[in-house]
């Protein structure tokens, strides 16, 4: 029997016992005990309200067939389940484990449908209906097996079943009776379904786990005084995952911005110079923590808040936390990700300057959202990587109304050097573009610069037809754009072969060819000032964003002199310091996920209930 680990409650379905739905009473015929997660009703019931919205009738009642004949320590939820089609959970094979101990399931990725379910195949039965499954909805196989898309999905016994099943359990039952106790079980009678009716999956985080299949009675027996334990009157799981603290570093487009948004080609790289930090802490309560600097709420005087309003503006943090948790939720929803009941405090800090196009919003958007996958104990099996940025960006444009591009958040989320490829037919397809790290040799010892303006209170506010004309299709912007991705492959190269005169080159042709695209008065004075001062002493300069900063490359020698320019001129200079992501330093054994550098974690978990994610 499956089970999940420390913190969830006992369910026991007997069958010839009366099992009750949440609207009508069903006798049963199947006998099953397992330990199931109540805390996550909440969210299944939604996400299953969700996918059913398109095609269940308004007066469909959804019945939870495994229900509890009895619950220990507590009551489920009278989650309001209506409008929903067939459901179970899923989540990756455990190490060790073999699909001929578990039911096992193909998932749609986009629709979260279940398209095959097996109940304990033979391994190379299920390799190959798997191929077949595949093949047949035109999900891409991947040429290498032992990769996380062709891994094996478990499915533990808890379900979420509509009442007019009740005719089809009787009729499996008379079907299967003639086979003995090895044609029934819940399992089978799953498989039975699966291949009647429609069934939608929700993901488990991937940091749950469940107990072993081969487990002795000693096994459960630790596990059930583990339940008894004074331990229970405490909240369970990842709510005993005290602290975490995300850290997202501000980046440069160093070639091939603004074309980001253009279905383009750009180079960014993360900086050690400036960074955004979130702190999630465990709460009774859901709490958004104001920053004192950027949300302030009391002034010393009318003149200070006037000075505080003019530095920072009128749009601080808050708006960015409050809309991160509400996209992310929706996002947990949409895409099957069970999360668990429980509550935190978030707070941030950033030294970032603002509106200087150094992604500072998207920075916190980014710490944020790893903070979050953390502390629900998610990870790129859950979310993969290609595909967080686009959640930022969603938070951003689709919650806030920010106009960016993916360039940004690509480098947040990748960091370090990363080049990135958004190629029109390969972003509708996946969703996401093709984005590749590239190692830290091919920047190192290039003496970059940034100069950024000290009062950027009109920065950010660039208008430009650009957009309009590309809709319109206008020859010269696509082609502009063309050009743009021409020149990041060509300081690729350049890169890799140490050219920094090449490389100087292709920066001034990045700007010359944005400049040319927009037009100085869009472009403004001062990010042009800044242009010219670099030149004046022999360096490449261009735009880090959408303008209020420069990135530079020079001689090493010009370092002092352009320091000493832009100061003597109002702007602040610094030399550039690239962030590249740690190799794992801390890894807990306990932990199935691995955290890097830049994420912390607190836990303070209670004797007898193990490490997140360990089996009990």
């Amino acid at each position: 029997m499956s089970a999940f680990r420390a913190a969830f409650v006992t369910v026991r379905l007997t069958l010839g016992y009366v099992v009750k739905t949440y609207n009508s009473t069903v006798v049963s015929k199947l006998t099953c005990s397992q330990l199931c997660s109540y805390r996550e009703m909440s969210s299944f019931g939604e996400y299953f309200r969700h996918r059913a919205s398109s095609f269940v009738k308004e007066d469909s009642c959804v019945k939870a067939l495994l229900l509890p004949e009895r619950v220990a320590h507590g009551e489920l939820p009278h989650t309001q389940l209506r409008k929903s089609p067939h459901g179970l959970l899923y989540c990756n094979l455990g190490e060790g484990v073999s699909v001929e101990d578990r039911g096992v399931a193909v998932v749609d990725p986009k629709s979260k449908e279940i398209l095959q379910f097996n109940e304990k195949p033979a391994k190379q039965d299920w390799e190959d209906v798997k191929e077949v499954t595949y093949t047949k909805y035109g999900i891409p196989i991947p040429a290498d097996r032992t990769s996380k898309s062709w891994g094996d999905l478990a499915c533990p016994m808890f379900y979420i079943l509509r009442g007019t099943t009740v005719p089809m359990v009787e009729r499996f039952v008379a079907e299967n009776a003639v086979h003995g106790a090895t044609g029934l079980g819940c399992g089978k009678l799953i498989e039975y379904l699966c291949a009647q009716s429609k069934f939608y999956g929700m993901r488990l985080p991937s940091a749950f786990s469940m107990i072993g299949t081969k487990a002795d009675l000693g096994d459960y027996r630790a596990l059930d005084e583990s339940f008894r334990t004074s331990a229970l009157s405490r909240s369970t799981t990842f709510d005993d995952l005290g602290r975490v603290v995300t850290k997202a570093h501000a980046r440069v487009g160093l070639m091939g911005n603004p074309s980001d948004g253009y279905f383009g080609k750009t180079l960014g790289l993360s900086l050690e110079n400036f960074w955004a930090t979130v702190t999630l802490e465990a709460s009774k309560t859901l709490r958004l923590v104001p920053n004192p600097l950027y949300d302030p709420s009391e002034f010393g005087s009318l003149g200070s808040l006037y000075e505080i309003g003019k530095r920072e503006g009128y749009q601080g943090g808050m708006r960015l936390l409050m809309a991160t948790c509400k996209k992310f939720s929706e996002f947990c929803t949409e895409n099957g990700i069970a999360l668990a009941n429980r509550n935190f405090k978030v707070s941030y800090d950033t030294n970032i300057p603002r509106q200087v196009g150094l992604a500072g919003s998207s920075a916190i958007v980014t710490a944020l959202f790893k903070a979050l996958m953390a502390f629900y104990g998610l990870n790129e099996t859950d979310i993969p990587l290609a595909m967080q940025p686009s959640f930022v960006l969603s938070v951003e444009m689709g919650e806030l109304g920010i106009n960016a591009g993916l360039q940004d958040r690509v480098v947040q989320v990748y960091e370090g050097l990363t080049y990135m490829d958004f190629e029109e037919s390969f972003m509708k397809e996946n969703g996401h573009g093709k984005y590749e790290r590239l190692p830290k040799t091919m920047i190192e010892n290039l003496p970059l610069f940034l100069a950024y303006e000290n009062d950027p209170s009109d920065s950010g506010k660039i208008h430009s037809t650009v957009r309009q004309r590309w809709n319109d299709g206008e020859v010269a912007v696509r082609k502009a754009m063309a050009e743009f991705g021409k020149i990041t492959d060509l300081a690729v190269a350049a890169m890799k072969e140490k050219d920094a005169g090449t490389l100087m080159e292709l920066m001034d042709k990045n700007f010359s060819c944005r400049r040319n695209l927009f037009g100085d008065e869009c472009l403004g004075k001062t990010n042009l000032k800044m242009i010219d001062i670099g030149k004046s002493c022999g360096a490449a300069v261009k735009f880090c964003g959408s303008g209020g900063a420069v990135v530079g490359l020079c001689k090493r020698e010009k370092l002092g002199e352009l320091r000493d320019n832009y100061e003597q001129n109002g702007f602040i200079f610094t030399e550039l310091q690239a962030h590249f992501p740690a190799p794992i330093v801390e890894q807990n054994p306990g932990l199935s996920v691995a955290f890097l550098d830049g994420i912390e974690m607190g836990e303070d978990l209670p004797a007898g209930l193990g490490s997140p994610g360990k089996t009990c």
